[in-house]
């Protein structure tokens, strides 16, 4: 059985939301993650994960996880300052991203 196309966004604040909507339009499952245990996103995504956006290696442990759920498609942030996690977890999965020695 094939896993689920996902995007995944952080952080997930009320900023976050239009990404999230989004991502969900198109299609995908929405997968997003936070330092907060009540981030305004997570009522809206298909996967929450608490993890603060500049925790580098728990974002990547995070993204090596759940893509053994997920067909994990893109990593992307807007709207923050956090561009190095999506870079590194976008390399650690083997996907399009930002190279992490410049984010």
């Amino acid at each position: 059985m094939s896993k689920p196309k996902a995007i995944w966004m952080l952080p997930a604040g009320p900023m976050q939301k239009p990404f999230v909507d989004k991502i969900k339009e198109r299609g995908y499952k929405a997968i997003v993650s936070d330092g907060a245990s009540d981030a305004y996103c997570k009522e809206f995504a298909d996967e929450y994960v608490q993890v603060d956006p500049y925790d580098l290696p728990g974002n990547v442990r995070a993204a090596k996880e759940l893509s053994e759920r997920y067909d994990i498609q893109a990593v992307l942030t807007g709207g923050s300052d956090c561009c190095e996690a999506p870079a590194l977890m976008a390399k650690e999965l083997g996907i399009h991203g930002v190279n992490p020695e410049i984010a």
